[in-house]
């Protein structure tokens, strides 16, 4: 999207008029991957957005990470995301498994993941650096499961938020 229509939106959006949520998501979406722009954005507005979206719609998508440095924001610190995109009211179940558990020969926890916007489903954890979590996302249709993607997700050390996450303390001594 280019830049212009995203200060539009701003724009529009503080001229009191009512703006689809996908606005709102492609505002915010736009200003976590530009972060060089995020001077031009309306600190305002992110908040509002960001209220909007993740506190009453409980829409916790990857991107949000980038804001955890705002107010309220905070919790999102400690998250690691998997998002997986399909046709959506798709039933799509994530089957994970910890490094910790496979060594205690325990099996994988399954879980149905949460579609948070038209065919975009996530699920969040909370990693401890040096933790590994293996995953693999299954699609059910006709009470047949089809293996669609798998990955091993670790905590990123190198990522900083600028204030201390709940987890940051532990994180710092493991």
């Amino acid at each position: 999207i280019a830049p212009y229509l995203i200060l539009d939106i701003g724009r529009v959006y503080r001229r009191g008029y009512q703006l689809p949520l996908v606005t709102h998501l492609a505002y915010l979406r736009y200003f976590a991957e530009n972060k060089e722009d995020r001077a031009n954005a309306d600190e305002s507005i992110l908040q509002e957005f960001l209220q909007k979206i993740v506190v009453e719609r409980e829409m916790l998508l990857p991107f949000i990470q980038e804001y955890a440095d705002m107010p309220g924001m905070e919790a999102v610190a400690d998250k690691t995301f998997v998002s997986y995109k399909t046709v959506p009211k798709s039933r799509v179940v994530i089957h994970y498994l910890k490094n910790d558990e496979a060594e205690e020969g325990l099996g994988y926890s399954r879980e149905e993941m949460k579609e948070v916007y038209f065919g975009v489903y996530v699920k969040d954890f909370v990693l401890f650096y040096g933790e590994e979590l293996q995953y693999y996302i299954t699609e059910e249709q006709d009470n047949m499961e089809q293996l669609t993607e798998s990955g091993i997700l670790q905590k990123d050390e190198n990522r900083e938020f600028g204030k201390e996450s709940r987890y940051q303390l532990i994180n710092e001594m493991a």
